[in-house]
């Protein structure tokens, strides 16, 4: 019957990916912002905050062409580097990163390449001028017969004209279209990478409860280790002790040096950690929050521990919790 169940939710969960593989190749899956989500997208739990993409467009009037990366980052950070024509729209396509992305510092790169044969406006920078014709009027002084000074010849000058691009409206939507196309690139690597954060993560947490069932299995075993050597020590002195007090004085040890607690909660955050693994919806902040958690716990761990066995298991835990914060400072 379990077989039953597995096999059918295998073939269920292949024709789910199959048809979203489809709908997102032909570009039919987008949100209220024309935003592509692909089927790695739609189906990966968590993303990470690194990514990168790259789009051009040719329109009548020239090319287009946009860079947008991610790097990790504690909020959603976004900057913007756009010829001045089209800062009209930045805040559209600021509404746009945002509707796609939750976390991460974004930079978006755009870069205009107008056909040669279309028109420039232009405007004299007064001030350059007028240090051109003050550099001019020096020289002049200098000679006998000096020619009267060209305006024209003052114009040609380095920095006196400074062109303007005339950008049309209708590169907007073209605009609009390549910031999309190229977040959708960017989100497909951000899931390909959180894809294999994720599948690391789960390991490690394998890991760490293979270490606490080691450590949980040899308790036993250290509280006999801890009896015996207090009986040893105990017989050196030669003295007569009352096996009562004898008793509540192993039970304040044991007691000191109980870590069942401690293994419980190793084991209740890294089911979290699953827990929060499978959830679809930013998990970077919580994610941080258990590996703080887990330290915690290792840390208790070793400061508890009565051999040399448990203390390497402590040590161990903590390389694997630190290896796994690292990777989470990068998911989104």
């Amino acid at each position: 019957m379990a077989l039953h169940a597995i096999i059918v939710i295998s073939v269920w969960y292949t024709r789910v990916t199959n048809i979203l593989y489809s709908l997102a190749r032909h570009g039919i899956i987008r949100d209220q912002y024309g935003n592509i989500y692909s089927a790695r997208q739609l189906l990966a739990m968590i993303n990470s905050m690194t990514g990168f993409g790259r789009t051009e467009i040719q329109t009548p009037d020239g090319q287009l062409q946009l860079e947008v990366r991610s790097v990790n980052h504690r909020y959603l950070d976004i900057q913007f580097k756009l010829p001045e024509g089209f800062r009209t729209i930045e805040q559209e396509l600021r509404t746009i990163v945002a509707a796609r992305l939750k976390r991460g510092k974004v930079d978006v790169s755009l870069s205009f390449k107008r056909l040669t044969d279309k028109p420039v406006a232009g405007h004299i920078n007064i001030e350059k001028a007028r240090q051109v014709i003050e550099q001019l009027e020096t020289v002049t002084a200098l000679l006998a017969d000096p020619a009267p000074i060209d305006p024209a010849a003052v114009v040609r000058m380095p920095g006196v004209m400074e062109e303007e691009e005339i950008i049309p409206d209708s590169l907007y939507p073209a605009a609009r279209e390549i910031l999309t196309s190229a977040i959708a690139q960017l989100a497909d690597n951000r899931a390909r990478e959180g894809e294999k954060i994720h599948a690391m993560l789960e390991t490690r947490c394998a890991e760490v409860i293979a270490l606490a069932a080691g450590v949980n299995a040899r308790l036993p075993e250290v509280l006999s280790g801890i009896r015996q050597r207090l009986e040893k020590k105990i017989e050196s002195l030669e003295t007569q002790i009352d096996n009562d007090r004898l008793e509540q004085e192993l039970v304040i040890i044991a007691q000191k040096l109980d870590v069942s607690e401690e293994l419980d909660r190793l084991k209740v955050h890294v089911a979290e950690v699953s827990n929060t693994l499978s959830v679809e919806k930013p998990a970077g902040r919580r994610l941080d929050f258990l590996m703080q958690e887990l330290n915690r716990e290792a840390n208790t761990l070793g400061s508890k521990s009565a051999d040399t066995q448990t203390t390497q298991a402590a040590v161990d835990l903590k390389v694997i919790i630190e290896q796994m914060r690292e990777q989470v400072q990068n998911v989104e």
